[in-house]
């Protein structure tokens, strides 16, 4: 208990620090779902939704967490494949991601990882191609 508190504390504080990183409100939102502050986390994420929407590129992956936190899936599916539209590169990491562990094996991520996988085999062919052209 004490560990998880000290965890949201330095959460909270690089959050402050760092009042432009769009993504550690994300990761505070999902801490305080995991850690039963429920409240906070919705009223962090309705926060991230509401504020500044004409510049709310690069949020998508945030509020997707705090989703995934609150266990609500289809709301966190749905900010996943924002994110994904939009180009963020933390859907490069989705795969692997642990804290999306628990939508694996959902048709929607699956689909998602199919995409993604898609692209990057593209970015991959792309790399090859760079290489082989500078020899």
């Amino acid at each position: 208990m004490l560990e998880t508190l000290r965890r949201v504390l330095l959460i909270e504080t690089l959050t402050r620090e760092l009042p432009g990183d769009r993504t550690l409100p994300g990761v505070l939102g999902y801490a305080y779902a995991v850690d039963g502050q429920s409240g906070k986390a919705r009223e962090l994420v309705r926060a991230m939704v509401s504020s500044n929407m004409q510049n709310s590129k690069g949020k998508a992956y945030g509020i997707a967490l705090v989703h995934i936190g609150l266990d609500d899936r289809q709301a966190a599916l749905r900010w996943l494949e924002v994110a994904f539209e939009e180009g963020s590169l933390w859907s490069f990491g989705f795969r692997s991601d642990p804290l999306l562990s628990r939508l694996r094996g959902d048709h929607r991520f699956d689909s998602l990882l199919s995409r993604i996988g898609a692209i990057g085999a593209i970015n991959r062919l792309g790399a090859l191609e760079l290489v082989a052209h500078a020899m």
